[in-house]
């Protein structure tokens, strides 16, 4: 059933990826601490936020989350969130006549960035983390995913709201 369930998921994020509005990332898919996290870049007046979702089975970010970013040139951001939203969705599955209950959790928050803190992410990102409940994510990298793709979202946003 979990490898259904992470197919859909997969499928989805390919569908979603093709609009290039967000970049993702999985993290140790069947483990305890498996989640789906994925960014996003608005713009909100003059302030840039990077929005953050992760689609766990048990993690959810904290009310005042903290997201630490180390760059492949080894600059250390810190950035400050609020949480936005967090929501679960439990399905029943029955399987060889036994009942699974599958509870998927969903959590949103915005983290404020500043233009030159876009600019650290062109260099990469190496290792992310995030505060949640029950336990922090952690992620490293051997190769970037998500900074490039970050600072792209940033210049497209920004073009987008100097060209209204």
């Amino acid at each position: 059933m979990k490898k259904t369930i992470l197919f859909l998921v997969f499928l989805l994020t390919a569908v979603f990826a093709e609009a290039q509005k967000f970049v993702s990332y999985s993290h140790k898919i069947l483990s305890v601490e498996g989640c789906e996290v994925s960014f996003s870049v608005v713009n909100q007046g003059s302030e840039y936020y990077v929005v953050t979702s992760v689609s766990s089975e048990r993690l959810v970010l904290v009310e005042n989350p903290i997201m630490m970013i180390r760059t492949f040139e080894d600059e250390v951001l810190t950035l400050n969130g609020s949480l936005v939203n967090n929501s679960s969705k439990t399905s029943n599955i029955t399987i060889g006549g036994n009942v699974a209950h599958i509870t998927h959790l969903v959590s949103i928050a915005q983290f404020a960035v500043t233009p030159e803190q876009f600019q650290m992410l062109r260099h990469g990102v190496a290792k992310i983390r995030l505060t949640m409940a029950p336990i922090n994510h952690e992620k490293t990298f051997k190769k970037d995913e998500i900074g490039v793709e970050l600072y792209r979202l940033y210049l497209k946003e920004k073009a987008d709201a100097e060209n209204f």
